[in-house]
């Protein structure tokens, strides 16, 4: 074979150096891309999250502003007389009583109309009348009015149809708006109820959009399809709906906080919108990098069908060029570094192969000479062994025992003549004919004996001695001579029968421990495991049949019972590599029961032996644990969280604020004139007022919301995210819904009212009794008012 020179050898290490060296860069910078990316995916999920809450927070302001206009007895007089006077002039537009009354609906709204655009940025109050969508009156344009929108305003028909309200985006025959529809009712003196029909409020995203922009630094903009407006909106009414884009994206931009957005669809630079999923793009322009977050905007139907497509979309953008040159740079810098680690690694491992090739022979002759030293110690260490040499001559049946074989059995040396019958009769007589079928077998193979047998001593005990030998002399295919040795192993025997021992009684406790046991080895390989482990994760299998296989296997197996698998399998994989004690990890199985682990790892001083697994059915006690903590915070009568529990997530909410500066708000309600009703009705038509007020209040919260009873007839909510005008909103819409739901216990109607006083929680607030202290002075103004209203105390003061 031909040797490589020094040179060839030098330079192909360099070259696989450089290529390890490349591939390290390649790999580093593919995963700081990927990164990169995972971090701009995330603030997109978080871009779009936030849109959605200020979107549904806008679909509830739409709602109470329909609902508070519903609740005014002249707009019920009026559409009602609207109503009868279309019916009797043929439906449609009507005739002269129609516009009479539509005329006097008109000047009854106009003052509120114009008041609420100013406030609300409402665009859009309309009277419709069912079945389907006949309008009434559009307040922002009474000139048209008559015309049937049936197929095409399916909220409106929706809510006409079984008189609920709601609430959605949807394009109409003059705008597209976040709307909120009610029912509206007419009531005759005798108590009764007539359906109208419904009024819509709606508006543009043009003035969330901007507080979103001040809240996040970041540019919004909703895109509508263009087949979708032009499919809908009136031809003279397009050009409100937005500036038109025919190609690139095809769509009309509804509302843009900012006017990049425009600059991009006339460039066509806008990305593609995914029809469900949430998309993150860069785009450079204008000399920056901008971060551009899309998702889809559905409407109404949308909502209710989500197999329908979206009608748009919504757009985000935020300048990322600082982030982006930052990351650049990193990786300019990341590139230098590796060029200058490769420079030296090659230096020094050049230095490090000729400083090998200088000492190569060196360590040749040393290995020589240590070698001849190991056969030397070799021979003397053999020479030491206290085993026992035998000799036998096959032809002659004489044996040969030296001295230490004699003294093994407590005999002088050459006590008496060895032969092949004599040797036998010093072997137990169950292990005689072992003794002999193994002997002959091995002389008629030509291999090596090896036995293990008990040995008369002259003292009447039994010696356990391995005997090993081989034949070593034949004449040809006839064994002539046979030489080996005996090891006394009696000691070795009395360990494993101890062992044994042991193994049975341990048997007998893992067998009968209240749990899952599996053992598994330093090569993870299963070395016990019980019925109870069986039945928890391996129903077909016995603990027998789990012993010897590859405790990875079975463990990664058990991990589909889990409800979540690869937890468990991360945490067990974290624990065998630390092979750390860890114990007490709670853990759920897919049918709802919960075990306890305890992971053990087994040591001999330094020296690591395997894994102890223990798994313990605990979910009685959980069940027990959890019933309590229900119990200790929850107020048994109306299942609401009670004081204690309400005051730890105001301390919460405040912490949250420190940190974040997320806003929030704290409502406090009292329940007018309750005592009066424990007087005139009773305790249980109390208590019943006191569930109906919990179940209405709890109905018109969001999920994120926290309503709890503080006692009596007090209660709170807190309102996380919620700033001042969102918290005066909800406590309206709330007081309103209060006093129109009646309680009816039995054959009694109790009509009910509510008092609420608002406040905000403050970063210098030092603990929860401070916000609390504030709504409730708040809630006494509303009392001292006459009641059934709503009060604030905004301002941080020193009271306590």
């Amino acid at each position: 074979m031909r040797r490589l020179s020094f040179p060839v050898v030098a330079t192909l290490a360099g070259c696989l150096l450089a290529l390890l060296y490349t591939v390290a860069g390649v790999l580093q910078w593919q995963n700081d891309r990927e990164t990169l990316e995972q971090t701009l995916a995330n603030e997109s999920k978080a871009l779009r999250t936030t849109f959605e809450v200020a979107l549904s927070d806008l679909e509830q302001q739409m709602l109470t502003l329909a609902t508070m206009v519903a609740a005014d007895p002249q707009v019920r007089y009026f559409f009602q007389r609207g109503k009868e006077a279309v019916e009797a002039e043929g439906g449609g537009p009507g005739g002269a009583r129609a516009a009479h009354w539509r005329e006097a609906l008109y000047r009854h709204v106009a003052p509120a109309w114009s008041d609420m655009q100013k406030q609300y940025g409402l665009r859009q109050l309309h009277f419709q009348l069912g079945p389907g969508s006949l309008s009434f009156l559009r307040v922002h344009t009474p000139q048209k009015f008559g015309d049937r929108m049936d197929g095409l305003r399916h909220i409106i028909e929706d809510v006409n149809r079984d008189r609920q309200p709601r609430v959605g985006f949807e394009t109409g025959r003059i705008y597209s708006g976040v709307r909120g529809v009610v029912p509206v009712w007419a009531s005759a003196d005798d108590g009764t109820r007539s359906y109208i029909g419904a009024l819509e409020a709606g508006t543009s995203f043009d003035i969330p959009l901007e507080r979103l922009e001040r809240q996040v630094d970041a540019g919004f903009a909703v895109l509508l399809d263009q087949a979708h407006v032009e499919g809908a909106v009136w031809n003279e009414f397009r050009p409100l709906n937005g500036t038109r884009q025919p190609h690139g994206c095809q769509c009309y931009l509804e509302a843009a906080s900012r006017e990049e957005v425009r600059a991009w669809m006339a460039a066509e630079l806008l990305p593609r919108m995914h029809a469900t999923q949430t998309v993150s793009h860069l785009l450079h322009w204008a000399g920056k990098d901008w971060h551009l977050t899309g998702f889809p905007l559905r409407d109404y139907l949308g909502s209710v069908d989500p197999a329908r497509e979206p009608v748009g979309s919504v757009l985000i953008w935020r300048d990322k060029s600082a982030t982006l040159a930052a990351w650049r740079d990193r990786q300019q810098t990341m590139a230098v570094q590796l060029v200058l680690a490769f420079l030296f690694s090659l230096g020094l491992f050049l230095g490090l192969l000729h400083a090998a090739r200088r000492g190569l022979q060196q360590r040749i002759a040393a290995a020589t000479t240590a070698l001849r030293a190991s056969e030397e110690r070799y021979r003397i260490a053999f020479a030491a062994v206290e085993d026992g040499l035998w000799d036998w001559h096959i032809p002659t049946n004489a044996v040969r025992w030296d001295t230490r074989s004699f003294q093994m059995l407590g005999y002088p040396e050459d006590a008496f003549p060895v032969t092949l019958e004599t040797w036998q009769k010093l072997l137990h007589p169950e292990d005689l004919q072992r003794f002999s079928e193994s002997l002959h077998r091995q002389l008629a193979r030509g291999g090596v004996f090896v036995g293990e047998f008990r040995y008369r001593r002259t003292d009447g005990g039994w010696l356990w001695i391995q005997s090993r030998g081989k034949v070593v002399d034949w004449m040809g295919e006839e064994p002539v001579r046979m030489v080996g040795t005996h090891t006394d192993i009696t000691a070795r025997k009395s360990a494993e029968e101890a062992l044994l021992t042991a193994r049975a009684r341990l048997a007998t406790v893992i067998e009968n421990f209240h749990g899952g046991i599996l053992l598994e080895d330093e090569r993870r390989t299963v070395q016990l495991t019980n019925q109870m482990f069986c039945d928890l994760f391996a129903p077909f299998e016995r603990p027998d049949t789990l012993v010897g296989k590859a405790a990875e296997a079975v463990l990664d197996a058990s991990a589909d019972r889990f409800q979540a698998p690869m937890q468990f399998r991360e945490s067990t994989r974290q624990l065998v590599a630390g092979r750390q004690a860890k114990t007490g990890e709670e853990l759920l199985l897919s049918d709802g029961r919960a075990l306890e682990r305890d992971s053990l790892p087994i040591f001999d001083g330094s020296r690591f032996l395997g894994h102890l697994w223990l798994y313990r059915d605990i979910t009685e006690r959980k069940t027990r644990e959890r019933e309590l903590h229900r119990l200790a915070t929850t107020d048994l009568l109306t299942g609401l969280p009670n004081r204690r529990y309400f005051l730890e997530r105001v301390e919460q909410e405040l912490a949250r604020l420190r940190r974040f500066g997320t806003p929030a708000a704290l409502l406090m309600m009292d329940i007018d004139h309750f005592k009066q009703v424990n007087d005139l009705y009773g305790h249980p038509t109390g208590d019943a007022v006191l569930r109906h007020f919990a179940e209405v209040a709890g109905g018109n919260l969001r999920r994120i919301d926290l309503l709890g009873r503080l006692g009596g007839e007090e209660f709170a909510a807190l309102l996380p995210g919620t700033d001042a005008d969102g918290a005066r909103l909800l406590a309206e819409r709330l007081r309103l819904k209060i006093a129109s739901a009646p309680c009816v216990a039995g054959k009694k109607r109790v009509k009910v009212t509510v008092s609420i006083g608002i406040t905000l929680l403050h970063a210098g607030d030092t603990g929860s009794d401070r916000p609390l202290a504030r709504a409730d002075a708040a809630l006494y103004r509303a009392k001292r008012a006459g009641r059934n209203r709503v009060e604030a105390e905004l301002q941080l003061t020193e009271a306590v």
